[in-house]
């Protein structure tokens, strides 16, 4: 399959018309992989679940000199080191261009971003500042051209994976980001050994927890809504004149006209 289609039926059409190629081999791997996520939180360990089937399914197939598909045999080598920073060359007229996709990609990766960070809220409880998740980003995208890189954004399976994981602080995204470094200057022919099934299967797992992830109001302390006095509200049609009060409540307002406004809510609040 050289190219899958953008939308969605002709995508659909392209795959299940390449069902006749399916590779035993790697469908097996994709396999257990899933059967690892799946079971090993179950046996109470805090090593997270994605790097334990990463590293036995690529030990399994190194071993066993199994056929699948790595990252190695599907992309080459991988570069062991920084490259150089350049200063890309553009001119006056291609600055126009640029223009309108460079600002619709800075806004695509801000609200991105701050949707991973509100559903980041939600499984957590915190309360995440916006205005430093934009600056920190809007840095990053501004000095990675210079090292040939692409825009970045906060992703959501990442940052699921990272709370689920057990990360709840800055530090996780500074380990995160340190142990890629490690792995690009140190690891990387290690990494060329990751068969490709077995991404899918983290992939495929990471996918389907995290459409099931929505953002959700933090839960409110128990002491704050104990402090907070219990309201109770009620609303009453009238139909002449009302008389002083209403259960305790203050005496109804009136218009110009000393007429009871029709429908009045009247609330009462009583302190815990």
């Amino acid at each position: 399959m050289e190219k899958v289609p953008a939308a969605f039926l002709p995508k659909i059409e392209v795959l299940a018309g390449a069902i006749s190629t399916i590779d035993p081999t790697a469908l097996g791997v994709t396999t257990a992989t899933l059967a690892i996520l799946l079971l090993w939180p179950k046996t109470g360990n805090k090593v997270p679940g994605p790097f334990v089937a990463l590293v036995v399914t690529t030990a399994a197939v190194s071993l066993l000199h199994l056929d699948v598909a790595t990252i190695g045999s599907r992309f080459g080598d991988l570069p062991r080191g920084l490259p150089m920073p350049s200063v890309p060359h553009v001119s006056l007229e291609r600055l126009g261009e640029l223009f309108t996709p460079a600002a619709t990609i800075a806004l695509l990766a801000a609200i991105e971003s701050l949707l991973a960070a509100v559903v980041a809220d939600s499984m957590t409880g915190f309360r995440h500042r916006a205005n430093t998740e934009l600056v920190a980003q809007g840095i990053a995208n501004l000095a990675v051209p210079f090292f040939g890189g692409i825009p970045a954004t906060g992703a959501i399976a990442r940052t699921a994976t990272n709370i689920r994981s057990g990360g709840r602080t800055p530090i996780a995204g500074l380990v995160h980001a340190a142990t890629l470094l490690i792995i690009l200057l140190v690891a990387g022919p290690l990494a060329r050994l990751i068969p490709m099934a077995t991404l899918a299967g983290i992939l495929l797992l990471r996918r389907r927890r995290d459409a099931a992830t929505c953002p959700q109001r933090p839960p409110r302390p128990l002491e704050a809504a104990a402090d907070r006095p219990r309201c109770r509200s009620r609303t009453r049609r009238h139909h002449g004149p009302h008389p002083q009060g209403f259960r305790g409540t203050e005496p109804e307002s009136r218009n110009a006209r000393g007429v009871p406004h029709q429908g009045r809510r009247h609330r009462r609040c009583i302190a815990a």
